[in-house]
């Protein structure tokens, strides 16, 4: 050997222990945080292409009642009628990181003070309606959250945020026949360069097994 080896302050542990101390870790499964009441019931965007909104508005409410111990349902609304100067194009698409700016911005209302009224839209026409947020209803306020980026394609690190953090904004190709069809089940088919269509991040399970 070109190295020696001598008792440390560390020789007590087991080697898995010692990566703990050390370098922390995610758990081996994270339950759905659904369970955890930190995720509202399942949204559906209709014909409008604002999954970017949507999945913003979910790591939004997940982070809110991380720090707040309230879950509220945020506005995806406002996002689309609102965020066009962060280049978000209403029902034809946007992305979740420009969504955060926006809201780090300017703030968010609730679903409840601002509804959702793009859900027949077509998502091939960028018309929006008019903006009509008010800052005082904000849920988040304006200058409270800021967002960062997870690695690309590392499965490590977006673990890692979700143990931490709570759901995160992910995308995904939404155009492969395996998402078109899907009924159930670890969805195994491989991952496609193209990123289409943004989904939320609730949790994991290492030990999840095929149907």
């Amino acid at each position: 050997l070109s190295y020696t080896l001598k008792i440390t302050p560390f020789t007590h542990l087991t080697n898995a222990e010692f990566r703990d101390t050390m370098f922390g870790r995610f758990p081996e499964s994270q339950a759905p945080l659904v369970t955890k009441g930190w995720v509202t019931e399942v949204k559906n965007q209709g014909s409008c292409g604002s999954c970017w909104a949507f999945s913003a508005t979910g790591a939004l409410e997940g982070l809110h009642k991380n720090v707040s111990g309230e879950l509220v349902s945020l506005s995806e609304e406002e996002l689309i009628d609102c965020s066009s100067k962060y280049n978000n194009m209403g029902c034809v698409g946007g992305l979740p990181n420009q969504a955060f700016q926006y809201v780090a911005d300017h703030g968010l209302e609730s679903e409840k003070d601002y509804p959702y009224q793009s859900k027949n839209a077509s998502p091939l026409i960028p018309v929006v309606l008019p903006c009509d947020s008010e800052s005082r209803k904000d849920v988040i306020k304006a200058h409270s959250v800021s967002h960062v980026n997870v690695k690309p394609k590392s499965k490590s690190s977006l673990l890692a945020a979700v143990a931490s953090a709570g759901p995160i904004s992910v995308g995904l190709d939404g155009w492969s026949k395996a998402f078109q069809h899907y009924g159930g089940g670890v969805l195994d088919s491989g991952c496609y360069p193209a990123t289409n269509h943004a989904v939320l991040t609730v949790g994991y399970d290492m030990e999840a097994k095929k149907p």
